[in-house]
């Protein structure tokens, strides 16, 4: 592992995170007898954003994601997430159904993207169920219909930034937007809105929902770069129906990525086409879900998760 991409010690890190103490060295100065120098007044603490440089913030991010073993296929997937994107890159999420894990999986991955590259990343929300993402990320739930109408006023050729304003990203980190299966898009908007996306957003995550797709959650498979079909733990058979309901709407090319559980028993059948991720209660929760929470097998789960859905679409 090269120097650009070591860890700093822990002794560093709590330096840099603002744990350990500073003090200034004052110049020699000789004062005069008659009249003592005053002390010296006690510097003020530096914001975090000047003393954490970039490259020993992207080292606290990796440590925290990937655990202090660091092997070569974590270092490759690194890489791979840190590749720049010609465009805007979309990722969907579609589980084959309800409760397995669609939702965290998706937060998770946003979260991952938006850490390693250092860039805002948006989640669309697209599930028939009830939202849950925006509960996941501890967000604000914002609707895409009324974002959308800001967006279409918009000339063509417009700036970019005024986009990411409009979609919440102006802030960094991650931002969610939901649509509900009663606000159907017309294809128009849908082009016009996957366009705005290519331009102004490097990565959006798409939650397709699961089992069969709402109209939306149809539309928007056609416009991702690559789908991840998360599956039911613990199913003696696998779920073909599905799957090929999944394929009906997207482009012919599309990579599909499968993510399991652990103990899932299509590991065996699908064999290296598939990733899996442990399950981890400190995700399972109904409540707000972060990456830095998570165990360290769960930890490099995620990153090796991110990294074949980054090398899927870079």
């Amino acid at each position: 592992m090269t120097d650009q991409h070591r860890p700093p010690s822990s002794g560093s890190a709590r330096a840099l995170m603002g744990f350990g103490s500073a003090t200034d060295t004052a110049p020699d100065a000789d004062p005069s007898p008659a009249q003592p120098p005053e002390p010296a007044p006690t510097p003020a603490a530096a914001p975090v954003h000047r003393t954490l440089s970039p490259q020993r913030l992207t080292h606290e991010i990796y440590e925290f994601l990937s655990g202090s073993k660091l092997s070569r296929e974590l270092q490759t997937h690194w890489e791979t997430i840190r590749k720049p994107a010609v465009s805007g890159r979309r990722v969907g999420l579609h589980g084959l159904h309800g409760g397995v894990g669609t939702t965290t999986a998706a937060t998770l991955l946003a979260q991952a993207l938006s850490s390693v590259r250092a860039e805002p990343v948006l989640i669309l929300d697209l599930a028939a169920h009830r939202s849950t993402a925006a509960q996941r990320l501890g967000a604000e739930e914002r609707s895409l219909g009324k974002v959308l109408a800001q967006l279409l006023k918009l000339p063509p050729n417009s700036n970019p930034e005024r986009a990411r304003e409009i979609l919440g990203l102006d802030q960094g980190g991650v931002s969610c937007l939901s649509l509900g299966p009663d606000q159907r898009l017309k294809e128009d908007h849908w082009r016009r809105l996957m366009g705005t996306l290519s331009r102004s957003v490097p990565f959006t995550v798409i939650d397709l929902g699961s089992g069969y797709m709402t109209p939306n959650a149809a539309k928007a498979a056609g416009h991702c770069h690559t789908v991840i079909s998360v599956s039911a733990p613990g199913r003696q058979e696998p779920q073909e129906e599905p799957d090929a309901h999944l394929a009906d709407h997207l482009q012919p090319r599309t990579p599909v990525l499968k993510l399991l559980s652990k103990n899932s028993t299509r590991r065996r059948l699908l064999g290296g086409h598939a990733v899996t991720m442990p399950w981890d209660p400190r995700a399972a929760l109904d409540s707000e879900c972060r990456a830095e929470k998570l165990r360290r097998r769960s930890r490099t789960a995620l990153l090796r998760l991110t990294g074949r859905a980054a090398e899927a679409v870079l």
